[in-house]
């Protein structure tokens, strides 16, 4: 399970927390100026990101966003949120809609304009690694052709893989 560190306004927290805590502490229902100071990054990794374009891959799961009742009705969201909330087919409120949850939990589910902000940033992220991969490889094979077999070209080659090492983390 992933484990995250924050930083409010500059203060790292003593703590890490995992993506389900950072859900009960509310994170994600603070809308985009209260969340201007929060800053986010993995346990494993050494540069903070902002909280609103941070990446969690715990978001992305692989879960339908409908499902099906006991009833045969679709709702949206997953069934296992659902599970909580009981809802009956024949008793609609006033307003003509159906019952819904009253449990005050909302989804932390991003809205389609965050996910794509994300998604276009995570896609630089991986262009640009892909381009400092391709560069260690293109400079890093030539080298070590020319050296041949020997101590320098283990040197060369843990230097390689510490550079990738560095780019994927």
């Amino acid at each position: 399970m992933n484990q995250y560190h924050i930083r409010i306004d500059g203060e790292q927290s003593a703590d890490s927390y995992t993506y389900q805590e950072l859900v009960d502490m509310g994170l994600f229902e603070l809308d985009a100026e209260n969340l201007s100071g929060i800053e986010v990054k993995k346990a494993t990794n050494k540069v903070f990101k902002p909280f609103e374009s941070f990446s969690f891959p715990e978001r992305q799961s692989n879960k339908s966003s409908y499902y099906v009742d006991e009833y045969g009705q679709i709702h949206r969201g997953d069934a296992a949120s659902s599970s909580s909330s009981s809802t009956s087919p024949s008793s609609p409120s006033s307003s003509g809609s159906t019952n819904t949850s009253s449990s005050g939990l909302s989804s932390p589910t991003p809205t389609s304009s965050s996910s794509n902000s994300t998604s276009s940033n995570d896609d630089w992220d991986i262009f640009w690694r892909i381009i400092g991969t391709i560069l260690v490889l293109v400079i890093g094979i030539p080298i070590i052709i020319n050296i041949g077999e020997g101590f320098w070209s283990y040197v060369v080659c843990a230097v390689g893989y510490f550079i990738l090492k560095s780019i994927w983390d």
